[in-house]
């Protein structure tokens, strides 16, 4: 049970084995990450990890499992690993980006984009490919050919329990002509047990009005772990999704037409959106100083669930300073939507982690910790990719650019439960 009256809050993390260290490959110099991907399985003992180099975008797949060594110290032992050049297309970019593991066996989806040749023009065209990993004696396999979608921008996002694909991806179609208005698409696709792409109901077509500005962002997204819900949310507009199998459609629920509204001025913004698990609670990150406001279901409606989060930053700043409102905001959300880890982006200052609990006896969230490692504050980049397991009390957080001189980044994973026994 979540307490308010834990004393000294927030807490620092305890880790749980010891960190994960990104290995390097071509030689003794320090070479930047451009990107990083992180996610643990929904039990918490298996992590799928992804960075991506800048040198001709060679990026790299690991699979980490957490084992006991000779000695009874729980390790996180890397099981398995792929990269650029293992088999895969040539003309690839953004290997591993990102890669996802689910709660079948220890398959991983991996993202890329392939750069094709266009015949008309001087150009390329980029389409975005998946693949599905699968390990075989401590060995990755491609599964299956690849699934290709013809999007210059596209992303992924997988249920916990495998089931179900989401891609959101840019269109080229266009709402009376206008320039300022960019549509997206959201399809998903139910994955079969050979692991084979189904497409689920129709695309769901989401049409932004840009106010004459470029439509930078993809729209975020989240699924309940059977996928049978999902969450996206533009710059201005948020909007929830069921599947009904009667009709085998998607249909909006929580209040009709998007349920949440932010100033079409941009001053304040949406930037990440989360699902709980079952599906019960949903939360939104802003750009404001109090970034990140739930909501829970009641009577086929979304309304308010206590008090809105942001991470407190007080022991960073001096008394005259006054913190500004995050340039950036990422949420997640367990799987009874008791816990969220809220990553707040402060420019110069660096990105802030923090984690907090539902207390259920006052309704209100309370800030139960931090993690504690002193890349919080440099150029590490810690807090870029995090991941909260779903089912059990653990957190991944990296540190893609932190140089201890022989590797290149470190992952580290903390021990939620600890908090509950304190």
């Amino acid at each position: 049970t979540w307490s308010s009256d834990m004393p000294e809050l927030p807490l620092a993390l305890r880790m749980t084995g010891t960190e994960i260290m990104l290995q390097r490959y071509d030689n003794d110099d320090f070479t930047r990450v451009v990107s990083v991907s992180v996610q643990l399985r929904s039990d918490g003992n298996s992590l799928a990890a992804s960075w991506l180099l800048p040198d001709e975008g060679r990026g790299f797949v690991h699979l980490y499992k957490l084992e006991f060594d000779d000695n009874g110290v729980m390790v996180w032992d890397m099981a398995a690993s792929y990269g650029t050049g293992e088999g895969y297309p040539e003309a690839v970019e953004s290997f591993g980006q990102p890669a996802l593991i689910s709660d079948i066996s220890h398959t991983i989806l991996v993202g890329s984009k392939n750069n094709n040749d266009n015949d008309n023009t001087n150009n390329q065209t980029t389409t975005t490919t998946t693949q599905f990993l699968y390990v075989t004696d401590n060995v990755f396999s491609l599964r299956f050919g690849t699934n290709t979608w013809p999007h210059d921008r596209c992303e992924f996002w997988w249920s916990n329990e495998g089931n179900v694909l989401a891609v959101v991806g840019t269109s080229e179609q266009r709402r009376d002509n206008k320039d300022n208005i960019t549509a997206f698409l959201v399809t998903m696709h139910m994955v079969r047990e050979d692991l084979n792409l189904f497409q689920m109901g129709e695309a769901i077509v989401l049409m932004v009005d840009n106010n004459g500005q470029p439509e930078e962002e993809l729209p975020k997204l989240d699924l309940t772990d059977d996928g049978s819900m999902v969450i996206v949310g533009t710059r201005h507009n948020v909007y929830t999704y069921e599947w009904e199998e009667a009709s085998e459609d998607w249909y909006e629920v929580g209040g009709g037409d998007a349920f949440f509204f932010a100033p079409q001025d941009g001053a304040v913004e949406f930037t990440d959106v989360a699902i709980s698990g079952d599906g019960t609670i949903v939360a939104i990150a802003e750009t404001s100083n109090l970034p990140v406001q739930t909501y829970e279901i009641k009577g086929g409606f979304w309304k308010p669930l206590g008090n809105a989060m942001a991470c407190n930053t007080r022991d960073h700043y001096s008394d005259n300073d006054a913190p500004l409102p995050p340039t950036s905001v990422q949420v997640q959300l367990d799987g009874k939507g008791a816990v969220a880890v809220v990553a707040s982006e402060l420019g110069e200052d660096g990105i802030f982690l923090c984690v907090h609990g539902f207390d259920k006896d006052n309704k209100e969230w309370v800030q139960m910790a931090e993690p504690g490692q002193n890349s919080v504050y440099d150029n590490g980049g810690f807090g870029t990719a995090f991941s909260l397991a779903r089912r059990a009390g653990r957190l991944a957080v990296s540190s893609p650019n932190f140089d201890d001189g022989s590797d290149n980044g470190a992952i580290y994973i903390y021990d939620l439960d600890a908090l509950q026994q304190s």
